[in-house]
């Protein structure tokens, strides 16, 4: 019977060791959530803020990323003439509507060409009918750098039917002919016509922040791993203490 308790004493210290193993990996998660929440309230802050600007020239926005500064939801002003011609079409949800966001190449006045995300059009509605390239315009709108980024199951863009569902500046310079089509997008947030669509959509930094419920799951993981080890410690003793 002593031999087969001696037997028993290692495999209680290798479990011991995995669970506070355990443990401190579950703990450290919670924690590691809990600063990335800071950060993602210190960047919606940021962004808030930003939106609430006055909008700054285009190009001194570009002398800003070039000297390292982060510019995502700046605020800008420009003036050019759209290449209606060559128009694209990224899918999107609208309050519950498929469809489309219209993101046309404009030739700012001085400076590299660039997408400006117009607005959402309903899938009924494409392809709309171009309208000419005339005359220049201005806008105000927000520079989006981290516009439509392909995750795990992002479909692939089907450049040939003009459906895109990430944003690939390399494909789209190839397809607008504009290879020095800036990598970024403006974001307008009122409309640039007088048309339906495509219609502008407010701005928000309403960005994802589950960081806070991610914390409390894995804290909550660590608990019940401690609850689980300490009950199999109060069992354990109680059969070597019983005859």
């Amino acid at each position: 019977m002593a031999a087969i308790q001696a037997s028993s004493r290692p495999n209680l210290l290798l479990l011991t060791v995995f669970a506070l193993g355990g443990i401190a990996v579950l703990v450290g998660l919670g924690f590691w959530q809990l600063q990335r929440l800071s950060w993602k309230e210190t960047l919606i802050e940021r962004i808030t803020m930003r939106l609430q600007q006055a909008p700054v020239g285009f190009e001194e926005a570009l002398k800003q990323r070039s000297a390292g500064e982060d510019i995502d939801f700046l605020r800008v002003k420009l003036r050019g003439t759209y290449d209606h011609a060559k128009g694209q079409y990224f899918y999107a949800l609208n309050k519950g509507e498929f469809g489309w966001r219209v993101l046309t190449p404009l030739k700012p006045d001085s400076g590299q060409s660039i997408l400006i995300d117009r607005g959402f059009l309903p899938d009924p509605q494409k392809p709309v009918a171009a309208p000419a390239s005339g005359s220049p315009v201005e806008l105000v709108g927000a520079l989006r750098l981290g516009y439509l980024p392909k995750e795990m199951f992002t479909p692939d863009n089907d450049a040939s039917s003009n459906s895109w569902y990430w944003f690939d500046v390399v494909a789209l310079r190839k397809v607008t002919a504009i290879p020095e089509l800036a990598p970024m997008v403006i974001q307008l947030d009122t409309p640039d016509h007088s048309g339906q669509w495509p219609v502008a959509t407010a701005l928000s930094p309403n960005l994802p922040n589950k960081h806070f419920g991610y914390a409390l799951t894995w804290f909550g993981l660590a608990i019940t791993l401690l609850g689980v080890y300490i009950a199999f410690i109060v069992q354990e003793r109680r059969k070597r203490s019983s005859p």
